[in-house]
């Protein structure tokens, strides 16, 4: 079992290439998580930025591919990368400072709730 997360990733464009610097030493296991098993992943033309996206991915940092990530992102400035986990229990994990980014990820809550015998009345 484990919980799932949702991870989004987004590089500058200096981020962006010293980490495919870095994939070309990466272990087999890491190249899968940026390649196979990443949701999506996109360079905007523009600005040369990129985004990642993993959804529904058991991401433990204890593991050495995520331990891969950990040191990468502290290898890099604050404004040169944004990392955003949400669990599926509600736990956050933010990392960097590249919030003016083309791809403007958030994390939105919202309270839902099944309305079961609804009871309209008259006001009388």
């Amino acid at each position: 079992m484990g919980n799932f997360s949702n991870v989004i990733l987004v590089l500058d464009k200096v981020g962006y290439s010293r980490l495919q610097e870095a994939m070309n030493e990466a272990t087999e296991d890491v190249q899968k998580l940026f390649g196979e098993f990443c949701n999506e992943r996109r360079v905007e033309p523009g600005t040369g930025m990129a985004i990642i996206y993993w959804q529904g991915i058991k991401w433990y940092w204890s593991e050495p591919e995520f331990k891969f990530v950990e040191a990468f992102l502290e290898d890099l400035e604050d404004e040169q990368y944004l990392f955003i986990r949400l669990g599926e229990d509600g736990d956050l994990d933010t990392r960097g400072g590249l919030y003016d980014n083309p791809f403007q990820p958030k994390v939105v809550s919202k309270i839902q709730f099944n309305r079961i015998g609804e009871v309209h009345g008259t006001g009388a």
